[in-house]
């Protein structure tokens, strides 16, 4: 990298352990980032579908914050809307995030159940 490239100039002799340290600082906000771009949309939540995606999710939340999630399907939920599942993933996420910083749960469970109502 760059900044790597900057430690050889004599301009920063004896900044050695400050490059060091954004270079680790650097790496480790891009770590998270591509984390967060992943956590946020899954791409298991566009090949696997919903059920699949919040199962991943749930594992995720047990390994970072040591929080079991059960995600369970009722019915065959099957094929939601592309739209549909990105709205409803970020919500769950949202409401696994909230549950994780603020509540004393160890245990979270989700239902999914797919309804289809048919009028005239």
């Amino acid at each position: 990298s760059k900044i790597l490239d900057l430690q050889g100039d004599t301009i920063f002799s004896g900044f050695h352990k400050n490059i060091s340290a954004i270079t680790k600082l650097l790496e480790k906000t891009i770590n998270s980032t591509r984390s967060l771009t992943f956590e946020i949309s899954s791409p298991v939540l566009y090949e696997l579908g919903m059920v699949p995606a919040l199962r991943w999710i749930a594992e995720r939340f047990k390994k970072k914050h040591d929080l079991n999630v059960t995600v369970i399907e009722r019915g065959n939920v099957g094929y939601i809307r592309i739209d549909l599942r990105v709205m409803l993933f970020k919500c769950v996420r949202e409401l696994l995030v909230n549950a994780a910083k603020y509540s004393n749960a160890n245990l979270v469970k989700i239902t999914v159940t797919l309804k289809i109502n048919i009028s005239s």
